[in-house]
């Protein structure tokens, strides 16, 4: 633009002159003023016939405009006395439309390369995943920070579809020259692989990982649902291929998209995963059934239990859920009929922090929801007995015994209530 502004102070310059000099009356210098005047109103044409975006097919237009092929202009002999001569300036709305088509093609075109340029170095950015299974060498991987392929992605589609409407509204000019919108038809194309694929890809890593802590991490689950954990490890195999594959250095994000192998292993990893959830859906509908109060539990609470069923404290921290009034349960090892060591429950304790001994200590053997259960009915039985004697002592007591048996804690608190309206009761109806 240097030499339009050079051209443009100078032309100033001679029309301050002539001004200065006086000789404004003179006939040179009318002609002289006119012709500034002509070369100035030239300048937004020549400015235009310099853009730089004008390419060879833009100049065929223009010379079918002018009716000529007479001139080169990428030649020396392409000069503004040519311009002139060949009175560009009849057609400097014309050759203005032509250069505006060209800047704004050249502005798509650009930003097709810089999409492209952005793409071509953007990768999945896949992390080791911590298994729940400590004894297992094997590797695996998770995708991380997705949202940004998701922004990029949203950007670029917002670009495009900007492109597109640029170029649309161009049509409606009789000098607008077909242009060729396959990149952009292209690239939208790629965008939406790497979409679904990371969506697909983001849907199976959830279901991976939920049902990785499941079958990793507890051999009881794997045990008692093998052909399930069977098909898990099938699955497993089929994620490290693919995150495997994603992490690498020559895998871009655009091109694990183009890999249609990649996209149908995710679609049946997904399936699979999907019926194997139903049936782990099904295995604990039928623990609860077994044992109702599970249905206070979240199935990862529950898991959690199963699990760990091994241990008999894994249940403590869920005790408050499905029993209101159990705080704690006392774990003890005797011997038993064997002379083996065997874990027994042998006392519950309120959130109050009384403390109730069972009448028959509970052995913690069998799956969990069995020695619960047997916990469940040693409660009914030991607070059964212990209201029947505290029934009868209270009935045949005066007050101060009942103090005394109150003071002395000889049955539970609950027990002593009850068995005192029970006697409240009796000696109103006499």
């Amino acid at each position: 633009s240097s030499p339009f502004l050079f051209i443009s102070s100078s032309i100033a310059a001679i029309s301050s002159s002539v001004v200065a000099l006086g000789i404004k009356s003179w006939e040179i210098a009318e002609v002289l003023t006119k012709k500034i005047q002509t070369f100035r109103k030239t300048m937004p044409l020549i400015q235009n016939l310099k853009e730089p975006a004008i390419k060879e097919r833009h100049w065929t237009t223009l010379k079918s405009t002018l009716g000529t092929e007479n001139f080169d202009p990428y030649s020396d002999s392409f000069t503004l006395k040519t311009i002139f001569d060949m009175k560009f300036n009849e057609y400097a709305d014309d050759i203005a439309t032509i250069a505006m088509i060209a800047k704004k093609e050249f502005e798509v075109e650009q930003g097709l390369d810089e999409i492209n340029g952005r793409w071509a170095d953007l990768h999945f950015e896949i992390t080791q995943h911590k298994s729940t299974n400590s004894n297992s060498n094997q590797v695996n991987y998770k995708a991380v920070n997705t949202d940004v392929i998701f922004e990029t992605i949203e950007q670029d589609q917002t670009v495009l579809s900007g492109m597109k409407a640029t170029l649309s509204s161009m049509k409606a000019t009789k000098y607008f020259i077909a242009f060729d919108q396959q990149p952009i038809t292209k690239l939208e194309q790629n965008l939406t692989k790497v979409l679904e694929l990371l969506d697909f890809l983001l849907t199976v890593q959830r279901q991976w990982i939920y049902l990785e802590s499941i079958f990793n991490g507890s051999e009881t689950i794997r045990k008692q649902i093998p052909n399930e954990a069977s098909e898990f490890n099938k699955v497993n195999t089929k994620w490290r291929e693919v995150m495997e594959y994603l992490r690498r250095d020559t895998t871009t994000a655009m091109k694990g998209a183009q890999e249609t192998d990649i996209l149908k292993k995710l679609h049946e990893m997904n399936e699979k995963l999907e019926e194997i959830q139903k049936v782990l859906e099904k295995y604990l509908e039928k623990k609860r059934m077994a044992f109702p109060r599970f249905y206070f539990l979240s199935n990862d609470d529950l898991l959690e239990i199963i699990g760990k069923q091994k241990d008999p404290k894994c249940v403590l921290p869920h005790l408050k859920k499905m029993f209101h009034a159990i705080d704690k349960l006392r774990f003890e090892t005797v011997q038993n009929a064997d002379g083996k060591n065997q874990t027994v429950a042998t006392m519950m304790t309120s959130p109050e922090g009384e403390e109730v001994k069972l009448e028959t200590q509970v052995p913690i053997k069998d799956d969990v929801e069995r020695w619960l259960d047997s916990i469940e009915k040693e409660m009914r039985h030991t607070v059964n007995n212990q209201l029947n004697r505290c029934r009868i002592e209270v009935m045949k007591a005066n007050l101060q015994q009942k103090m005394a048996i109150l003071n002395g804690d000889q049955f539970p608190g609950q027990c002593f209530i009850t068995a005192s309206q029970i006697k409240w009761t009796a000696d109103c109806e006499k």
